[in-house]
C-alpha cells in the first residue's frame, strides 16, 4: 500500500518546478524589456546633450527690457525733435502708432516666453 505523503510530495515538486519555470520565462521577457528600456533613455540621453542651452529667463527678461527702453528713448526723441527722423514717411502720429503695436507685441512675446518657461525647470 501505498503512502499518501509520496505522492504528495510528487505533486509539489511538479508544481514547484513549473512554477520556476514560469518566473524564468518572466525574467527573460523581462530583461528583454528593460534592455530596450535602457537603449531608449540612452538615446534621449545623447538627444538632450546634443541640444544647445537656450537663453534663461532673466536673460530673455533682460534683452526684452533693453529693447523696451531703446523703443521708449526713441519714442521720446521723435516727439522732442520730429524733424531729426526724416527718412520715417508719414506723419509721427502713424510713427507711434506702429511703436506702440511693436511694444504690445514685445510685451505679448514676454508674456508666452513667461508661459512656456513657467513649467520648464531649464529656463
Amino acid at each position: 500500500m501505498r503512502s499518501p505523503v509520496g505522492t504528495t510530495l510528487i505533486v509539489l515538486s511538479l508544481a514547484t518546478a513549473v512554477v520556476l519555470v514560469l518566473l524564468l520565462v518572466q525574467t527573460i521577457g523581462m530583461r528583454g524589456a528593460l534592455e530596450t528600456a535602457r537603449s531608449q533613455v540612452g538615446a534621449i540621453e545623447q538627444q538632450v546633450a546634443e541640444q544647445k542651452n537656450g537663453a534663461s529667463t532673466t536673460e530673455l527678461s533682460s534683452r526684452l527690457s533693453a529693447l523696451e527702453r531703446e523703443i521708449r528713448e526713441l519714442i521720446a526723441d521723435i516727439d522732442v525733435a520730429p524733424t531729426r527722423v526724416p527718412s520715417v514717411p508719414g506723419d509721427n502720429d502713424e510713427v507711434l502708432e506702429r511703436l506702440d503695436e511693436v511694444l504690445d507685441r514685445i510685451g505679448a512675446l514676454d508674456d508666452r516666453v513667461d508661459a512656456i518657461c513657467e513649467n520648464v525647470p531649464v529656463c
